[in-house]
């Protein structure tokens, strides 16, 4: 699989589900069931580098403010960036130069992290071939380092809304008397 079919595959079962998150995991197991074993480790490889390529803080910091400051873990981190590459490459690479961008995708109290998008090459790949897909992939892929953050994270719930203001306006409302606001 090439890059180009990737985001074609994506961008399909995006429209086709209408921006239904379980819907479109569901399509794409679907879709790459069909295609060669040798496919569906590639668009793992894809999916994975995509990921890499969207660990930003500055892209961290819009999740966190979406997430309306109930927040952003490294889990929910990659949750994020699965959901913002199922969003399409325009989404996605608009989001990677300006992650304030989404501001006019996304609506108040939409849910934008979700795991289910990170496994489909992992339950396609279990449907079509009966076998795990840890195990064949190669131990320098499986077992490859996390990247290093690029880009500057803000120090501060504070920072966070000032560098990010229609962002902020959008989706910061009120909080809880409990929440924790510094960061750590």
């Amino acid at each position: 699989m090439e890059v180009e079919q990737f985001w074609k595959l994506i961008e399909r079962t995006h429209q086709n589900s209408q921006g239904a998150p379980r819907k479109q995991a569901d399509l794409l197991v679907d879709e790459l069931a069909k295609l060669s074993e040798a496919d569906i480790l590639s668009y793992q490889s894809i999916l994975d580098d995509l990921m890499d390529k969207a660990y930003i803080a500055e892209l961290w910091d819009v999740a966190f403010i979406l997430a309306s400051g109930w927040g952003c873990s490294d889990d929910g981190f990659m949750d994020f960036r699965g959901w913002l590459i199922a969003q399409g490459k325009d989404v996605y690479e608009k989001a990677l130069s300006d992650p304030e961008s989404l501001v006019d995708i996304v609506e108040f109290g939409q849910e934008t992290q979700w795991e289910v998008l990170l496994y489909v090459a992992v339950y396609a790949y279990e449907l079509s071939t009966h076998k795990d897909i840890f195990e064949t992939m190669s131990n320098a892929r499986r077992d490859k380092p996390r990247p290093e953050l690029k880009g500057t994270t803000s120090k501060s719930v504070e920072e966070h809304l000032a560098r990010f203001p229609k962002a902020a306006a959008k989706f910061w409302k009120e909080r809880p008397d409990d929440y924790n606001y510094e960061s750590d």
